[in-house]
């Protein structure tokens, strides 16, 4: 840019381009920047300081009153250059481009993938945007805030509005509903559970795959057994175990002693109770079922989970 600023003063005499660069620098910096709304002498000093101070009734010398002189008006048609020369630049860069939409708060956006680094077996197979996220924050019309997931936790949140698009709804794409508020249990920050889809062992313990009351399938996560308040959730999902099994695994971790029963026979599975479940769980069942104070009898035609090997199974 500054190229053209010294094009525009030594048109007329080429060769004086070094007596003028002084002169372009000064104008440069005490041109306001947009972004800013200061100058970079402001910026950098704390103030803004003076052009060309009259000392006309102090110079008493005229080769130095014409210095002056000259040089105002040299800084005069520098900072004009500089004007023009940032006026063309916005215009042919508007040129190509469109008028950016107008984001809120709150709204749903997908980030463009071209600035991150993305986990793919082929980068030209890779997502071109990834989302939704959620706008957070509108620092200036042309930037935001977003809110990323965890993932996502080392990648700058405050992004260029070329970076991201809004996300269109239509018949085949319904808006999402709105998910609950999340609620304050002894200072914390709680999420309502809808079920239990999986578990796994971690360590000395058990992690168990959430989907949360309201949210999509994006949203789940693996959390310990001890993130669960509500801990008839787990029961729930260990019944459902109970209840569809596997007639042809039971065959297979049976005693030898039981190998001889068909896999579609009734049958009849006595397991511990007080060691699996919760012990504040309220068993409810149906006519095929019953419950005793230590073992739940149950009378099924279905498989068994692989790891009931710990558990201690009768047949009658």
């Amino acid at each position: 840019m500054s190229k053209g600023f010294l094009r525009c003063l030594a048109s007329n005499n080429p060769s004086s381009w070094c007596q003028q660069l002084s002169i372009v620098e000064y104008a440069h910096n005490s041109l306001p920047v947009s972004s800013t709304g200061m100058s970079p002498f402001k910026c950098s000093l704390g103030y803004q300081p003076p052009n060309f101070v009259s000392t006309e009734s102090e110079v008493s010398v005229p080769s130095a009153h014409a210095l002056v002189q000259r040089c105002h008006r040299t800084w005069t048609r520098a900072r004009r250059a500089l004007l023009q020369a940032r006026s063309r630049t916005k215009a042919k860069a508007d040129r190509h481009r469109s008028k950016p939409p107008r984001y809120v708060v709150g709204q749903r956006v997908w980030l463009s993938t071209q600035n991150i680094q993305m986990r793919s077996v082929s980068n030209k197979l890779a997502p071109k945007f990834i989302g939704p996220f959620s706008v957070t924050k509108i620092i200036n019309p042309v930037t935001v805030r977003l809110s990323l997931p965890p993932a996502y936790r080392r990648v700058h949140p405050v992004f260029h509005v070329s970076k991201i698009k809004p996300v269109i709804f239509s018949r085949l794409n319904p808006p999402a509903p709105v998910p609950p508020p999340p609620r304050i249990v002894n200072g914390e920050t709680t999420y309502l559970v809808n079920r239990i889809l999986d578990s796994r062992r971690r360590g000395r313990g058990f992690q168990y795959l959430v989907d949360w009351e309201g949210y999509g399938p994006e949203e789940r996560r693996w959390v310990p057994a001890r993130g669960i308040l509500d801990h008839r959730l787990i029961d729930d999902y260990n019944l459902q175990i109970l209840i569809h099994v596997s007639a042809s695994q039971l065959d297979y971790r049976l005693p030898c002693s039981c190998s001889g029963l068909c896999s579609c026979c009734r049958l009849r599975v006595s397991v511990p109770v007080c060691s699996w479940f919760h012990p504040s769980t309220a068993f409810t069942f149906t006519t095929d079922f019953t419950i005793s104070t230590s073992h739940a009898t149950v009378d099924l035609l279905s498989p068994l989970p692989t790891y009931w090997t710990l558990l201690s199974i009768n047949v009658f």
